[in-house]
């Protein structure tokens, strides 16, 4: 039983020995007894290798952080733009709006005095009439045309 309890010190002993060597966690140097190579461990501290980070790690984490920030910045921009354009077009809508009901009140003898279903009454008999409807489809037909020779304009223009 001895001898099966110093095999298997020895055999724990070659383990670490291997695995301190694969992984070099400390140096060693090996000193032979008898079959067994038993480690001997130098001092640490005087052989330990001072960890020295990779510059090109350094550099490329910094340019990660740099490209980071100009990712928020430029998001935020973006964001501010959208925002712009939002408040652009509702100022735009708001602004034909109060043009439009304008020109309708004009036409009206004493607007104040109208309720707005009187008023959606008058406008539902003004546009009634099929010379109207007509009317409205020829402008927005030629206004949708006017539209695309623009953007045929603009194209030859790029290219």
């Amino acid at each position: 039983m001895r001898g099966t309890q110093i095999a298997n010190y020895h055999k724990e002993k070659m383990k670490t020995f291997i695995l301190e060597l694969v992984f070099q966690k400390s140096p060693v140097t090996v000193k032979s007894n008898r079959a067994f190579l038993i480690p001997k461990i130098k001092n640490k501290e005087a052989t330990a290798m001072p960890y020295t980070p990779n510059p090109d790690i350094e550099k490329l984490e910094a340019e990660r952080e740099r490209n980071e920030a100009k990712l928020r910045y430029h998001k935020n921009q973006l964001k501010a733009l959208e925002h712009e354009e939002s408040e652009l077009n509702r100022k735009a809508r708001n602004h034909r709006i109060f043009t439009r009901g304008g020109m309708l009140e004009s036409f009206l003898l004493r607007p104040l005095l109208l309720t707005d279903e009187q008023v959606h009454s008058v406008l539902k008999v003004a546009f009634h009439p099929k010379e109207v409807g007509d009317l409205i489809k020829r402008f927005i037909d030629e206004n949708e045309r006017k539209l695309d020779e623009e953007e045929q304009d603009e194209k030859t223009r790029e290219n």
